[in-house]
């Protein structure tokens, strides 16, 4: 639903970004972003008991004592069946050889807005047919894409990050109301209330 709700919110905002209907100016990925693979990390080398989350091709697959990065990163799955796969990592994080992360912003963007549109764009379509499907940088940099003012970018974050806090909210409420259920059944069938 979350997914659903944000695809709606960007197309309401931005438009369907392939007819460019609300004209906002068309840039290439090479002319905005740098991309570079993760550091290899397998799983029997990972720390179980670390508390840094881990992102491979499809998000989190792991956890791990070190981390390669104090601020969230934005992810792209590189190898597998999920490459394509968008993430932002949380804070401290480390990303793996199976996952591309933007090095470097060659232009003014927003990480949420430009998260958003390149889920939108199904990278997972541009993939090599080999033996191991595969997204590189030089298969999606030609990508022409939407990049509205800065400052509409940064409303689309806020909105983003203030829906997705009140999921948090609303799931931390329902978890409480269940173990509060939970508890006054349990009194219920020992007659204690």
């Amino acid at each position: 639903l979350a997914d659903d709700f944000l695809r709606s919110v960007f197309l309401d905002m931005f438009g369907d970004p392939v007819t460019n209907t609300k004209g906002w100016e068309v840039k290439a990925l090479s002319k905005v972003i740098k991309l570079s693979s993760g550091n290899g990390l397998v799983a029997k080398s990972m720390d179980p008991a670390g508390i840094y989350s881990v992102y491979g091709g499809n998000g989190v697959n792991g956890y791990h004592s070190e981390y390669m990065f104090e601020k969230p990163q934005l992810v792209i799955g590189r190898v597998g069946v999920y490459c394509g796969a968008i993430h932002i990592t949380k804070e401290k994080a480390w990303v793996t050889d199976n996952a591309l992360y933007v090095k470097k912003y060659l232009d003014d963007v927003n990480m949420h807005y430009l998260a958003q549109l390149l889920d939108l764009a199904n990278l997972n379509q541009y993939a090599g047919k080999a033996a191991q499907p595969l997204v590189s940088g030089n298969r999606i940099y030609p990508l022409e894409m939407i990049f509205p003012p800065i400052s509409e970018q940064n409303k689309f974050e806020k909105i983003k990050l203030s829906y997705l806090e009140s999921l948090k909210n609303s799931d931390e409420s329902d978890g409480k109301t269940s173990d509060l259920f939970s508890s006054l059944s349990q009194k219920a069938f020992k007659g204690e209330l």
